[in-house]
């Protein structure tokens, strides 16, 4: 588009582009090619005065909103210049080391959002080289936060930057600071350690604007430009949290995710978008493009007569916080313990130096921006009001811009949204304050929101500063080293052939013993109490190789179940007496009743609850049926009952249909029921199970299977395949012996065989496109199927293939290559699990041998926990996290 005012481009270009389609649909424009009808329109149109004007009057909001644009722009530019010239001989000293100035190479506008009047921040440049920045803020808060800093870096034993600034009560000066590299690795070192200080003190202030637009890697220097959000608004929960005991321990886990590290905005955390879609953004600095999950106008065919605009996703790249040694850029994840030890070291410090509490507590004597929606989002809706349609008038763009508004919203928030529209009219992304001793919000406009916040930014911040100490201090550094994982590099999956290792073939009961009573202690220390209820934070993983922190589940895959089950077993296992674990036991199980309770007397339930035996409500009966079993308290079978119930009325719903989360685990679940009681009501609802999920299964020209959501074909193994089909039917078959139910069967081993390799020795796995992979893990590959196998043997002793299957499936076990990894689910845990079934059965000296080694292996491994992922040592979930391996160790002694 052509220069029609820089600042005027966004606003007008749609209206031009239509224009130029409207004069080339009449023939208008003259030229051989696109490119020499544009020059014509841009010389015979753009640049005609008069043309000009008859668009303006087409559009009419146009001409409102470039006069107020440009007057917005004079007015700034003649604030900042009175500005300069009364302060010259002050900037002078401050920012120029002397050297004078008569005047500006240019002032460069709009570095930033534009509020209360396009107020907004400003690069000028004098003519004597200085560059600085004019703030239309006050900038006090920097000034304290760099005395705050400074404090805290001479107590660590570290240097610091003092960044200059000039600051009134409405307005601030800046000095320009430069992104340049380190010169050595010690530098580089020096950098993260203040990072780290820098994180602590986003962490007690409840900061939450700390992206990399705002941080500026100046060698080994890391500054801050904006502080407009300190200190942040800290969540607290209130008694209208939720009114179940599980919506009430979900949000207090919220808000204690809501209040930690994670949301500072410094730590690569998942971010717009939703699901899998979603981009990691931080301030640790990476020079991987971002791709947005969303759709932005983008200009097309530029310069030509066929210019429009296209929505699709942008490229965009923070530079100025990536840090770099010298040309090479450095990945902030390799000194995430140099980040850690800042953090820590402030910590420490202003839990034992009162004086650092009394500096933090200045901050809250004024107000400070607090961000109610995020700045994108204003961003599009402003740009979707500049459409042709909606400029005729401010009428036009209100009646666009009211889709803020939300049926049914209360009086209070239709203020808010009265105000955001108002702001977004005059072109200003709308902007809200909070103030350090009152419960009110208060709007750009000036406008006070009464008792929007439950309690004062104040009261909110005492309360956090009690909760620090030292497991606070621990908690915090797992969030970190769980955020920081996602910038690593991906070295693929580590395997190895498991062999003894010296020193963990003696006292091996001891060292299990050790690493047991550390899961339990992990455990009780990061659990979440609230009333008569315990949580945690767990892990949500996408596709895209990231994760999330999240409130913990139910489910026994990674949620409350499995850590019930591992510290059921561990009270009843071990003697010593533990008051810590007894109460998390106690909280947890009031927790998993209650959410039965509740769940069971709902009318109406979700259709979208799962049904497996891993991952659904079968997990939870099985639970139920564990602590029953290991207690024999008759409480406990009551409670699988009352919670099977809830199947019978969903399972019908189901869509996963496999083992893990949906109805072949669900069968599996149903009749262990029936064994227990022996109310044969049970069996039939595992029978019309059947009947209904045969019917949802596929013939594959070589038996029989299931193509699960986001496969193509059908797959083998246990959690996903066509094993934990088998493990249903073998079920059903025992208690009845059906023809059909072996006929069944055989159709299924017949598929899963199809995809025995001779020379992987092993099942492929086909959830990978190429159909060449292979797992060796319970839930993918021969582990799994060897348990199918081990079952089947069971009921079908003469069957050859059987036998063959579960040879196969025992050798890849046993002698295969292993995957580094700890869990239940994909991990040591599991194959020790298994090994051990199968050498109770069997045994053979050779096997026996390589299971030792295997278990030196893992002890190995929980001995130097910086070898392990964070996903699975700092993940207290069951199958796949630490619980899990600690339910393993129990076994294993």
């Amino acid at each position: 588009m052509p220069d029609f005012n820089h600042y005027n481009n966004a606003i007008s270009e749609r209206i031009f582009i239509l224009s130029i389609h409207e004069q080339k649909a009449k023939g208008n424009l003259k030229g051989n090619t696109s490119e020499e009808q544009y020059d014509y329109y841009e010389k015979k149109y753009l640049n005609n005065a008069t043309y000009v004007k008859s668009l303006l009057q087409e559009y009419p909001e146009l001409k409102r909103l470039l006069e107020l644009k440009n007057n917005s722009i004079q007015r700034a530019e003649c604030e900042i210049r009175k500005s300069l010239y009364a302060e010259k001989e002050q900037i002078q000293k401050i920012f120029c080391d002397g050297r004078k100035f008569s005047g500006t190479v240019g002032i460069y506008m709009s570095k930033g959002d534009t509020h209360r009047g396009g107020r907004s921040v400003a690069k000028v440049e004098l003519d004597n080289g200085t560059i600085l920045y004019y703030k239309p803020h006050s900038l006090d808060k920097n000034i304290k936060y760099q005395e705050l800093y400074n404090y805290l870096c001479r107590k660590t034993g570290i240097s610091c930057r003092t960044v200059q600034y000039l600051s009134h009560d409405s307005y601030g000066w800046e000095e320009k600071i430069e992104n340049i590299p380190c010169k050595n690795e010690s530098e580089v070192e020096h950098y993260y350690f203040r990072m780290g200080i820098h994180l602590f003190l986003g962490y007690a202030l409840g900061a939450t604007d700390l992206h990399g637009e705002n941080i500026i890697a100046h060698g080994e220097y890391p500054v801050i430009i904006d502080m407009e959000t300190y200190p942040g608004y800290l969540k607290q929960q209130s008694e209208k949290d939720g009114s179940s005991v599980e919506e009430k321990i979900n949000k207090s886990t919220e808000i204690k995710l809501a209040n930690s590290v994670i949301h500072t905005g410094m730590l690569p955390v998942l971010t717009w978008g939703r699901g899998n879609s979603r981009v990691l953004i931080s301030a640790m600095g990476t020079e991987e493009k971002i791709k947005t999950p969303f759709k932005l106008p983008v200009v097309k065919d530029d310069k030509t007569s066929d210019i429009h605009i296209e929505y699709e996703p942008v490229e965009m790249q923070i530079k100025e916080c990536i840090v770099r040694l010298n040309d090479q850029v450095i990945n902030a994840a390799d000194y995430t313990e140099c980040i850690i030890r800042g953090f820590c070291r402030a910590y420490m410090v202003t839990m034992a130096d009162k004086k650092v509490e009394v500096m933090l507590s200045g901050f809250f004597d004024g107000r400070s921006r607090v961000v109610l929606r995020h700045t994108q989002q204003y961003a599009m809706y402003l740009m979707a009001s500049f459409h042709p349609d909606y400029m005729k008038s401010r009428e036009c763009r209100k009646a666009l811009l009211n889709v803020i508004h939300k049926e049914g919203e209360s009086s209070f928030m239709k203020e808010i949204h009265d105000y955001e529209i108002d702001s977004l009219l005059e072109m200003d992304i709308p902007c809200f304050e909070i103030d350090a001793n009152s419960r009110s919000v208060y709007d750009g406009n000036g406008g006070e929101h009464k008792e929007y916040l439950p309690c004062t930014p104040y009261e909110s911040w005492r309360m956090h500063m009690k909760q620090m100490s030292y497991s606070d201090m621990e908690c915090q550094c797992d969030y970190i080293r769980l955020s920081m994982e996602m910038l690593k590099a991906s070295d693929g999956k580590k395997k190895m052939f498991p062999t003894r290792i010296k020193g963990y073939d003696t006292d091996k009961e001891r060292k299990i013993y050790s690493q047991i009573r550390k899961i339990v202690h992990r455990i009780c220390s990061r659990a979440i109490i609230r009333e008569q209820s315990a949580g945690w934070a767990g892990l949500q993983f996408w596709d895209n190789g990231h994760w999330n922190l999240r409130s913990g589940g139910i489910y026994l895959y990674d949620g409350i179940s499995g850590i019930v089950l591992f510290l059921a077993k561990y009270l009843h296992d071990f003697e010593e007496k533990n008051a810590s674990a007894e109460e998390i036991y106690h909280l947890a199980v009031l927790r998993l009743k209650a959410y039965t309770d509740e769940i069971h007397k709902k009318q109406i339930y979700d259709k979208n609850l799962l049904t497996g035996i891993v991952n659904g409500e079968g997990s939870v009966v099985c639970t139920y049926l564990y602590l029953f079993k290991l207690t024999g308290k008759r409480e406990w079978m009551i409670y699988a009952e009352k919670h099977f119930s809830i199947i019978e009325r969903v399972w019908k719903e189901d869509s996963q249909l496999d083992y893990l989360s949906g109805n072949a685990g669900a069968i599996v679940v149903a009749v262990m029921l029936y064994k227990e009681t022996g109310n044969l009501k049970y069996y039939e609802i595992a029978a019309d199970m059947e009947k209904d999920l045969w019917k949802k299964g596929q013939e594959t020209g070589n038996g029989y299977g299931w193509r699960l959501k986001g496969t193509d074909r059908p797959l083998a193994g246990m959690s996903h395949g066509n094993s934990g089909f088998m493990m249903a039917y073998a079920m059903l078959y025992e208690c009845d012996h059906k023809v059909e139910y072996a006929d069944k069967i055989q159709l299924l081993l017949k598929y899963e065989d199809s995809l025995y390799s001779e020379k992987a020795g092993n099942w492929k796995d086909l959830r990978e496109s190429s159909g060449e992979s292979f797992m060796n893990a319970w839930c993918h590959g021969a582990p799994g199927i060897l348990l199918s196998r081990m079952k089947l043997e069971e009921l079908f002793p003469e069957d050859m293939q059987i036998k063959k299957d579960r040879l196969n499936a025992a050798d890849s076990l046993f002698y295969g290559e292993q995957d580094e990894k700890i869990c239940l689910c994909h991990g040591m845990s599991g194959n020790l699990l298994i090994m051990k079934k199968y050498l109770r059965k069997y045994g053979n000296k050779k096997m026996k041998e390589q299971y030792e080694a295997l278990c030196d292996c893992l002890l190995f491994q929980l001995d130097h926990p910086a070898k392990i992922s964070g996903t699975e040592y700092l993940n207290l979930a069951f199958m796949n996290g630490i619980s899990g391996t600690g339910m393993a160790l129990m076994e294993i002694l």
